[in-house]
This record gives structure tokens, sequence and C-alpha cells, in this order.
């Protein structure tokens, strides 16, 4: 968006310059064409290719157009990675620096992108404003004309034509159906009738009731820049100046002075409504000055004067219509070796497999088995904490919960009673449930994931968690549900080693996860908090 706008600014600003240096020298026909570069700018919010003459070469970079960078493609921010060249003190030190580096950036961005949500509500809310008031006043001058025409019968006229004691100029109006409206007074003089529906259409000819319509589109899109207003006032002056020029020459060279004489009597002094669609005849002091002087000047192109025009015009156009040369160099070819970091749809791909809770096919849900590897932090898998593994793992059943009186012949909740660990005692009521954990179940999860089983841990025991060896399984007491998290913020791969890392937006310490790549999946290869 802001590319749009400053393209259509320059282009409107050269428009008015050329108009003003060419005053009087050039053909109001073509000095009403040259707008139409500025409706098609307005309208159109691309570029076309990228060029060194592009205006947008000159702009630097502002935090608007980050935010609109950002608001398309989102933050593209990574975290460096340390020189492994350093000693792994220094390789620490470096990388706290470059994840609180990272941070700030993150937050700036977000900030961006806040801003850039506000704007574009406001930018939204201004345009549809406007766009609402475009159709109320053309929808509220319909109403006005239908309620206080009547028709009047005009020989070889190709629009119909009505008298209307509601509006005080003639005009075209009707975008699918354009009519001529006058007023009693011109009805009344048949010279003044003539000239007026000569003038009609003509405005008809140029399609003048389709420009209208497009000017107040462009109105509405580009409502907060002023320069668009400014264009609006002349490029609608300039039509009646054109359209004067054509009118004359199709009513001949004898009716200028008596057309001239028509102009000032129907001429209705005021501001026109930019909004309003209808090519009416009205205009300030000065502004009616112009036409009759222009009118008696009859001003003519030069061969020299429209080469110049053209090439200008398309100098122009292509300074306006294209974008900025691209300054950046193409990034190195990645090696095998060399941390490359990882898309956004990688990363919620990881976020999406480390969800806590999963849906099965039944519909049913279920604990993610996954977070359980992050309830703990340990340098490799081996050593990764079992009660608290286990604390929140999907269970294979659960022993025995509340008021236990009627099971005695439970022999498993027996054998657990027994157990030194029990930590109820002789009490007939269990306040949580007894969950089962097989070694097989938590075999699978281990092997799938991180490539060992519980005999490779090399801690399983705990004051919170029962092994019973007939059984094969350990045992906790848990009633609520905290799983482990790992949202993914950033992440690398190197080779076939992914490295997530998870950076609270507060204070805290990062967290780093460490993977490895296999056919089917990947293997956990360390779970950390960052020094």
């Amino acid at each position: 968006m802001t590319e749009w706008a400053i393209t259509s600014s320059v282009l409107i600003a050269v428009v008015l310059i050329l108009r003003l240096c060419l005053k009087g020298r050039i053909s109001l026909r073509l000095q009403y064409g040259l707008w139409a570069l500025v409706l098609v700018r307005l309208l159109l919010p691309i570029s076309f290719g990228h060029t060194p003459v592009s205006v947008l070469n000159a702009v630097e970079e502002a935090p608007l157009t980050q935010v609109v960078t950002f608001v398309g493609d989102g933050p593209d921010l990574a975290v460096a990675e340390p020189d492994p060249t350093l000693p792994s003190e220094q390789q620490q030190e470096q990388y706290e620096q470059n994840i609180q580096q990272w941070q700030e950036e993150k937050e700036k961005s977000g900030m961006l992108i806040r801003q850039s949500h506000v704007l574009l509500l406001v930018w939204s809310i201004g345009g549809v404003a406007v766009a609402l008031w475009l159709a109320g006043v053309n929808l509220r001058f319909a109403r006005i004309l239908r309620r206080s025409r009547r028709p009047l019968p005009v020989e070889n006229c190709p629009l119909p034509v009505y008298v209307s004691q509601a509006i005080p100029t003639p005009c075209l109006f009707g975008l699918i159906h354009p009519c001529i409206y006058v007023t009693p007074i011109t009805a009344s003089d048949p010279t003044m009738l003539h000239h007026t529906l000569a003038h009609e259409l003509t405005h008809y000819r140029h399609r003048d009731h389709l420009w209208s319509t497009l000017r107040g589109l462009c109105l509405a899109l580009h409502w907060y820049n002023p320069l668009v207003w400014l264009a609006a006032v002349v490029s609608s002056r300039d039509g009646e100046l054109c359209c004067d020029e054509a009118t004359v020459a199709r009513l001949g060279e004898d009716q200028r002075a008596a057309y001239g004489r028509t102009l000032l009597t129907v001429t209705c002094q005021g501001r026109g409504n930019l909004l309003l669609t209808a090519t009416s005849m009205t205009g300030r002091g000065r502004d009616i000055k112009e036409r009759i002087l222009l009118l008696a000047k009859r001003p003519k192109t030069a061969v020299v004067t429209l080469a110049a025009v053209v090439l200008v015009s398309a100098v122009v156009a292509g300074c306006t219509f294209t974008g900025p040369t691209p300054t950046d160099t193409p990034d190195p070819a990645p090696s095998e070796h060399t941390a490359q970091p990882l898309t956004q749809e990688e990363l919620s791909r990881y976020e999406e497999m480390f969800a806590p809770i999963q849906t099965r096919a039944d519909g049913t849900h279920v604990s993610n088995p996954l977070c359980s590897f992050f309830m703990s932090y340990y340098d490799r898998p081996e050593d990764l904490d079992l009660e608290q593994f286990l604390r929140y793992f999907p269970d294979d059943g659960v022993v025995a919960e509340g008021d236990i009186t009627q099971q005695e012949n439970n022999a498993e909740l027996q054998a657990l009673q027994a157990h030194p660990l029990w930590p109820f005692g002789s009490a007939t009521f269990i306040p949580q449930p007894i969950h089962r954990y097989t070694r097989e179940t938590v075999d699978q999860v281990l092997e799938q994931y991180a490539g060992i089983t519980t005999r490779d841990l090399t801690v399983v025991e705990s004051d919170d968690l029962i092994y019973l060896e007939e059984y094969d399984a350990w045992y906790n007491f848990t009633s609520d549900f905290a799983a482990g998290l790992f949202p993914c913020d950033y992440g690398t791969r190197t080779g076939n080693q992914v490295t997530l890392y998870s950076i609270p937006s507060g204070i805290g310490k990062s967290t780093v996860l460490v993977l490895e790549e296999t056919e089917d999946g990947f293997h956990i290869l360390s779970h950390q908090l960052s020094e």
C-alpha cells in the first residue's frame, strides 16, 4: 500500500506540473487525457516489474513499508548460530546474546504487525465510509430526479431528455442508462437547449459519466491522500474544458461565441460535489472565466510539443508503474554442515506433532505421549526422569479409585498396598486414581521417539513411582492433567539434525530440543534449558 501511495502521489504531482507548464500550448483533449495515467495508477495497486528508474529506488524503506512486508509475509527472523571455532564457554555466551537479539527483533516485528493491523483497519473504515458516502449522494440525487422530472421530446437525440426544477444546472446522469436533465429555463430557449444538449452528448461520447464513477472509486481507495482529492478537482475541471473544445468543434466555429454565452447563462457558480457522478455545469468564478478564455484562445498542440508530452508521459509511467530494483544478493547455497533456519511451515508441523491432546480415529481424545519427553530436562534420553515422564503418560488402565472396600479380590491392588511406597496406608478411600503403565507400552513410545527402552534409563526408581515386577508395570497417582509443552518459536537444520527453540516472551530461560531425523520420523537427542 505504501508503494501504491508513493507512486500515485508522484504521478499526480508530475501531471499537475505538466498541466501548469503546458497550459494554453496543448489541446484540451490531450490535457484531459493525461489524467488517464493517474486513473490507472490509482486503480491498480501492483507494480509491473522492477527497473532502476522507479521512483521507489529513491525512497528508503520506512517502518510503514516494513509493516506491509510483515503483513504479507510475516517476520523472517533468525537466531544466529554461535561461531563453532570458539571455546564452548564463549559459544554459550554468544548464543545467549543471539537469543536476546532475536527476542528484541521478534518483539519489534510484533509491534509493527500490530501497527499494520491498526492502519489497515483505519484505511478500511475510511474507504467504506467514503464508498457509502458516494453511494448515498448519488442515490439521493437519483431519487430527487425521479420525483421531479418530466420528459422533454427532442428529435434526433440518442438519449432521453428530461426537465427538472430540482437541479440548478443541466447535467448528464446515470451509470447504466444515462439521461440528460435540463432546467426549465434551458428548455424554454431553443438556442440554449441546442448548445446544452450538444455539451451533454459530448460528455456521453467521452464516457465522462463512467470516468466520474471511477473517480469516486479512486477517492474511496485513497481517501487519506490530499493529492488524490486535488487530482479529482482538477481532472473534473479538465473534463469540462475538453468537453467545451469538442462541443464547439461539433457545433461549428460560427457557434463559438454563442456557445460561450450559453455557458455563462447555464453554469452554476459554486463547488461541485466530487462524489456526485453527474456531469453538472458548476464551477467557481475563475473556472468559468478560464473556460471562456480558452474558448476564445483555441489552443492547439504543435508536433514538437506532442512528441515531448508523449516522451515525458512514457518516462513518468516507467518511473511510477514499476517497482524498485532488488538490492538483496542471493543467499549462498547451503552446505550439509551449515545451519539453515526452518520455515514457518516446518515449525507449524512440529507444533502440530507436539500438541498435548490428540484425537483418535473414533473421535475420542487422549494425551499425547510425545509430550512426556518435555516433562524433564536431559542431555541424552537415557537420563530423562521416568517419574516425570509417566506423570501424565497415557495409562494402560486404572487399577482402582475411590472406595476400595469392595475390591478384596483385586490382587493387583493388594500387591500395591503391600508395597513400601504405598502412600495411603490402610485407608479404604483413594482420592486419586491409580494409573498402570506397562513396560511394553512405555518401551514402545521410548523406542519410537528416542531409540531406547526403559532398560537403557539410568534411573528408574522414584519415591512417587511404584514398580511391580510380577506385573512388569509402574503405577502413580494423579487426578489432574498438565502435559509437557514445547512451543516452537524457531528452529534450524544441520544435516539430519534439527534444533528447536522455545523462547519465553517474558523472564525465563529458553528451552532447546535437539532431534535426529530418521526414515520413520525422528529421535529426540536432548531436551535442555539454555544456561
